[in-house]
């Protein structure tokens, strides 16, 4: 689990020469604690590929810049919280984690650092692109976390931008409300959205307008990820059913009436997977959710 900068005046520029610890999230293990599995559509529906593309990640966000998709999450693997990285941690803002690929078959580690000036732990990050900007989304946690730290304390979801150094660098807070968790913000026929769970497992909130605020509560399901398809909002969630997380979805014409949330991909009462997100990349259209234990650890 990402853990929080100590003192950020004495962070230094960025190596550029930094090799991604994410690399190891594609070192192929035929059974990790943590699976994170690709699903395409097809003439037949959503097909599974084989095997799972990576491992030992959470917390999913997606994004599609220039034709690539990229995927972030939490580590769950021993070296992201290694002495070694530590120490890089307090030097140059904590690492956000990823890999990408631009045919969906070959995939690439992927790695930025965070300048966070309230000196905030990453939690759930997901990137989105905005007027040629990359941004960073993410519940900022305070202190060293060894879990994901979901309470019900206020919670503060921020905002963070790609600068020239290679960094990620805070804007501001954009929500602080008890809870929230998993930000996922998109536009949708020319109004601003921001999804989150608020408590895990509980329920999903939508703010909306300028100011944002609270326009919908789905409750029952958590973990939202919000994605245009063929004019439609597809919104992905987590959903548990006798102690097991499945992807569920619901679609909406107008960001305003939503379908009930179904299952969709191709899964029996007894598999797991987790956070799906999703993308359109050259044409196709995939969801991806992690198999992970049914405690966390």
């Amino acid at each position: 689990m990402l853990l929080v900068l100590t003192l950020l005046g004495c962070i230094n520029p960025p190596d550029v020469k930094e090799e991604p610890l994410s690399a190891a999230l594609l070192v192929h293990e035929e059974n990790p604690r943590r699976k994170l599995w690709l699903f395409e559509l097809t003439k037949d529906g959503f097909v599974r590929r084989e095997p799972h593309i990576a491992r030992d990640i959470s917390s999913l966000g997606a994004v599609v810049i220039d034709n690539e998709l990229l995927i972030t999450g939490i580590c769950w693997w021993p070296g992201c919280g290694s002495e070694r990285e530590m120490k890089k941690r307090n030097q140059k803002g904590p690492a956000i984690f990823g890999i990408s690929t631009k045919d969906l078959k070959t995939w690439e580690p992927r790695q930025w650092r965070l300048v966070d000036d309230k000196g905030l732990t990453p939690i759930d990050p997901q990137l989105s692109h905005e007027k040629n900007e990359m941004e960073l989304w993410y519940f900022g946690a305070i202190g060293q976390e060894n879990t994901d730290p979901m309470n019900r304390d206020r919670h503060e979801i921020r905002r963070a931008t790609l600068k020239s150094d290679g960094r990620f660098h805070s804007q501001e807070t954009v929500l602080n409300e008890p809870g929230l968790a998993d930000p996922s913000p998109i536009r949708f026929r020319g109004k601003e959205w921001v999804f989150a769970t608020q408590y895990a497992a509980e329920s999903i909130v939508a703010f909306s307008g300028s100011p944002l605020r609270l326009s919908h509560r789905f409750k029952g399901i958590s973990v939202p990820y919000a994605m245009e398809v063929n004019g439609e909002l597809w919104l992905l969630a987590t959903e548990v059913n006798s102690g097991r997380q499945q992807p569920v979805r619901a679609i909406s014409k107008d960001g305003e009436t939503f379908s009930e949330f179904k299952s969709f991909l191709p899964l029996g009462p007894e598999q797991v997977c987790a956070s799906p997100v999703g993308a359109v990349l050259n044409g196709k259209l995939v969801v991806l959710c992690v198999e992970e234990p049914l405690r966390p650890g």
